[in-house]
């Protein structure tokens, strides 16, 4: 964790020399806010404490942060789906709001004009949730699985004139997610609050960093017109093993420092 808290401070320090904002936005695990599901079983004390502590280290950064437990938790409604652990439509369009509200906020309360189209929702269609996938309950016959969920589906679109010079508004916003901002219409939606499309890069298997090294990876074509990176993650995937390309970022910050207490000694 203490890796990673380094890894987003530098992160952090790299888009702020460009003057570009940075919001953090971790998804808090579903057996956090489904805690009266989990068959007697209870998050262990360092489980709990991790959210918080990730809370409290943000903010002696002094980097933004939306914490989304009070957001999900304790909700009547359902805010995952049953068998995955995503957020369900409800789930990402009451998250979508709150990271949207502080969003606004970091780029100085300035809403976009951009209009959108949001549909009715349709009749409700079978899913397949990635527990019973991961369980290998895929093509297990009815019975021997738990029952697909339905869910309806709906979309968030902008409105274009349908003109030849209709060019869209310049990107200010980008968002480096992990699954969850491929899923539930997590993304439209926050394009919907925040008036203006979000540039989406967030990726399936993306954990911790994925979508930040992507995003990255083309730094130098990003538009000029960029004020904010949001940064999204899985509260889970702080305490993962290191990927190859978090290493491998970890090196890149080490050897700088080690250099520059060289010279100091020098």
């Amino acid at each position: 964790v203490s890796q990673r808290l380094r890894l987003l401070e530098h992160w952090h320090d790299r888009l702020q020399s460009r003057n570009i904002r940075t919001l953090v936005v971790a998804v808090p695990d579903k057996a956090r806010v489904e805690s009266e599901h989990l068959c007697g079983r209870k998050m262990s004390a360092a489980m709990q404490a991790r959210y918080g502590e990730l809370d409290k280290a943000l903010a002696a950064r002094s980097i933004a942060f939306v914490d989304l437990r009070p957001v999900l938790e304790k909700q009547s409604d359902d805010m995952y789906f049953r068998t995955d652990v995503h957020m369900n439509a409800a789930g990402a369009q009451r998250a979508a709001q709150a990271v949207a509200s502080k969003a606004l906020a970091v780029l100085g309360g300035q809403r976009g004009e951009q209009r959108f189209e949001v549909s009715a929702p349709t009749a409700a269609q079978a899913r397949m949730g990635d527990l019973i996938v991961l369980s290998g309950l895929k093509n297990a016959p009815a019975g021997w699985r738990p029952e697909l969920e339905s869910e309806p589906q709906q979309t968030i679109t902008p409105v274009r004139s349908g003109g030849l010079l209709d060019d869209a508004p310049p990107v200010r916003v980008l968002l480096a997610g992990s699954s969850n901002g491929l899923r539930s219409n997590f993304a439209e939606w926050l394009g919907h609050d925040l008036g203006q499309e979000v540039w989406n890069l967030s990726m399936d298997g993306g954990q911790f960093s994925g979508a930040m090294v992507k995003a990255f990876a083309q730094a130098e074509r990003w538009p000029a017109s960029l004020q904010l990176v949001i940064w999204e993650f899985s509260e889970n995937t702080l305490s993962l093993p290191l990927t190859d390309d978090e290493k491998q970022a970890l090196k890149q910050i080490t050897t700088p420092l080690l250099a520059d207490a060289r010279n100091a000694t020098e």
